[in-house]
């Protein structure tokens, strides 16, 4: 069978994580976290795992800690990638072209991945648009395009959230205003419908959060289709009865702290802190970018 690399692409804050702690649970898939930030945060700052161990002492990782001596040149060429000015180089780049220390080194750990996990689909959740277009063009892998309500996702950039993969002091996930979270919505959403628009319905998976939410039997299934296998019984059944699954120990790079938590994750929706959202934030919001969540609503139909 082919190895394939699943992309999940997505604004900020919006629910993705426990989407691929889900898909992780079905033996045929393995959760890497945010690939994105494998290099600062997992080589350079060996910061924790999802399993609790900093990386160059984790069971999974530490055998591909072999980068260490290179990690600023290969920094270096992810900052250039990172930068949405620069994507108009990739647009039409031939995967027989690829020559730079970031997207080789990036290759060679999914390489590592597929070989240590023993599985032949791979989960990178990065949702960067450059990072996400581009290494989904290398080898034509599929995308999962998942959406969450404006509001929901710029009330999650309001709320301080501790990140538990940084010992020895306390630091917070970085917050962000009103008007700059609303924005990135709009803008990260809108190029990625115009992916969509690029590559079609068989490349591009587009998952609402609150439908997941509300039937996640259903989307599991609609993305086990999308990718050509049957459901996991076993993991169905627990989504259907109780719209819960049990997460084992895993290995995801980078995300939110919801990766660490193991045992029995109940999905719901979550209570909003309408506090920190007052009616004026509403007003900015819907104004700006429900009409956009709406339409591409309308056009993924």
């Amino acid at each position: 069978m082919v190895n394939k690399v699943v992309f999940i692409a997505s604004s900020s804050r919006s629910g993705s994580t426990i989407f691929e702690q889900l898909l992780s649970q079905d033996p045929r898939f393995f959760g890497l976290g945010e690939m994105r930030y494998y290099y600062t945060r997992m080589i350079r700052d060996n910061e924790l795992c999802s399993c609790g161990k900093v990386g160059g002492e984790c069971d999974f990782w530490s055998g591909n800690f072999k980068h260490v001596s290179e990690c600023g040149s290969i920094i270096d060429s992810q900052n250039k990638i990172d930068r949405i000015r620069y994507l108009y180089k990739y647009i039409f780049l031939k995967p027989a072209n690829v020559d730079d220390p970031f997207i080789n080194n990036i290759l060679s750990t999914y390489n590592y991945a597929f070989e240590k996990s023993k599985v032949s689909n791979l989960i990178d959740s990065s949702k960067h648009l450059s990072y996400v277009f581009l290494f989904s063009k290398i080898h034509e892998n599929k995308v999962v395009w998942f959406i969450r309500k404006p509001k929901d996702v710029v009330i999650s950039w309001l709320v301080p959230k501790r990140r538990p993969e940084i010992t020895g002091k306390i630091t917070y996930m970085e917050k962000q205003s009103v008007i700059f979270s609303t924005l990135e919505w709009v803008f990260t959403n809108m190029l990625f419908l115009i992916m969509f628009l690029v590559k079609g319905k068989a490349k591009v998976k587009p998952v609402f959060y609150e439908d997941f939410v509300n039937n996640p039997g259903g989307i599991y299934s609609e993305f086990l289709d999308f990718m050509g296998y049957k459901p996991n019984v076993e993991l169905l059944s627990s989504l259907d009865s109780s719209k819960s699954f049990e997460v084992n120990e895993n290995h995801q790079v980078a995300g939110n702290p919801v990766r660490f938590n193991t045992g029995v994750i109940k999905i719901n929706i979550g209570k909003s802190s309408n506090a920190v959202f007052k009616w004026y934030h509403s007003i900015f919001v819907r104004l700006f970018a429900d009409p956009l969540y709406y339409l591409i609503r309308v056009i993924t139909k």
